[in-house]
């Protein structure tokens, strides 16, 4: 079942490529990067525990970003991430239980 939670991003080509959003009283960070070798976007997101940010944590690139973050919680397929149909105000959270499985196989 969907759990949709709003998001905030920066960077969208067809979806965001980089937003944040809250679940369950924890923050997380989605960024899927650049890659210069590629010169495209890769095809899947890093995503990152993170701590509360304050505006001006957000303020200019969040390129840098995930250098604030408490951990790193693995990778995720672009299109295992599903948005609403504008893919710009909230994101199914329940992408996060792809997490778990990932983490569980490669204890």
């Amino acid at each position: 079942m969907a759990e949709f939670e709003s998001i905030e991003y920066l960077g969208f080509w067809d979806f965001p490529r980089i937003f944040l959003f809250h679940h369950e009283g924890k923050h997380f960070l989605f960024d899927c990067e650049f890659d210069d070798v590629l010169e495209d976007d890769r095809d899947y997101f890093k995503v990152y525990l993170m701590p509360e940010l304050s505006e001006s944590d957000k303020a200019g690139s969040w390129v840098p970003l995930h250098k604030k973050a408490i951990g790193f919680l693995g990778t995720i397929p672009n299109e295992s991430v599903h948005f609403d149909e504008t893919k710009r105000k909230f994101v199914d959270a329940c992408v996060l239980e792809l997490l778990d499985e990932q983490i569980v196989a490669t204890s």
